[in-house]
């Protein structure tokens, strides 16, 4: 899989890691946040990010009403 994330940061600890359809959500040392990755899809027509789905954000642990969305471009 072709994930989009950040640089490392060694300051920033890390913990669980949870994956869920085409997300990874990561834990901070920092309560409550997560660092969420999304996977990239590319080819010669553009690329294509699912940036948001409403059942794999609870599958990693964030629950909220929003439906769904996607990104692409050329």
């Amino acid at each position: 899989m072709n994930f989009l994330s950040p640089p490392s940061d060694p300051l920033r600890q890390a913990g669980a890691l949870r994956k869920a359809g085409d997300f990874e959500a990561q834990e901070l040392d920092l309560k409550g946040p997560l660092l969420v990755s999304v996977r990239r899809f590319s080819d010669a027509r553009g690329v294509f990010t699912e940036t948001y789905n409403r059942r794999d954000f609870q599958g990693v642990g964030i629950a909220n009403d929003f439906v769904h969305d996607n990104q692409s471009c050329r």
